[in-house]
């Protein structure tokens, strides 16, 4: 069963691995950004929509931030991803999340295409996770199952992996300033509790 968490529901690692496999088969939009039902194509490849799943799924990233990540924002040397959340900008804080060993290996594999790690227009997000998680048969009765839910699997997975309430919100971007000065120092710790999330 799905994992519950005070957020809303996790994928289980059987749902990510189906959508994983559909979003490298990829969705096609017509010229108004709408879905086009074709067919799967025979031979799955690395999408914009893969990209943007690896990266919701192992930082916690909302979508808004997700498709706003720079290349720039990215330090491999740390092995960091260092972002403001759109959502608490008035805070006007960065928010400092290590990376996994294999989102570090999987986005330093890939060909840039520009500025932004995701080349896609945001627009057309919504109507390509909709058909991918359709094609995957990812439906839960009277459950919205969105972008988000990526998000949702992230909180449970850094829970999961030892994390303490305070490390879960500096993690997730959910943390007020006095939270995060609080965290500061334990970056090492974070990142131990980063490399013991699963691996997809």
């Amino acid at each position: 069963n799905a994992a519950e968490t005070s957020h809303g529901t996790a994928f289980t690692s059987e749902e990510i691995a189906r959508i994983l496999d559909e979003s490298r088969r990829f969705v096609q939009l017509n010229k108004r950004g709408e879905v086009s039902d074709v067919e799967r194509l025979d031979k799955p490849r690395d999408t914009w929509l893969t990209v943007s799943i690896m990266i919701a799924l192992y930082t916690g990233l909302r979508q808004g931030d997700v498709f706003a990540l720079h290349w720039d924002d990215i330090d491999f040397a740390r092995n960091r991803i260092e972002v403001e959340p759109r959502k608490t900008a008035r805070f006007k804080r960065r928010v400092s999340v290590p990376m996994h060993r294999a989102l570090a290996d999987y986005l330093f594999a890939l060909e840039r295409q520009g500025e932004k790690v995701v080349a896609a227009p945001p627009a057309r997000a919504y109507f390509a996770w909709r058909l991918c998680l359709k094609r995957a048969g990812v439906k839960r009765e009277g459950e919205l199952t969105t972008f988000h839910s990526l998000r949702h699997t992230f909180a449970t997975w850094i829970r999961e992996a030892g994390a303490d309430k305070g490390e879960q919100m500096l993690l997730g971007g959910w943390s007020n300033v006095a939270t995060a000065n609080r965290y500061d120092h334990a970056i090492d710790r974070l990142a131990d509790v980063v490399k013991r999330l699963p691996k997809v």
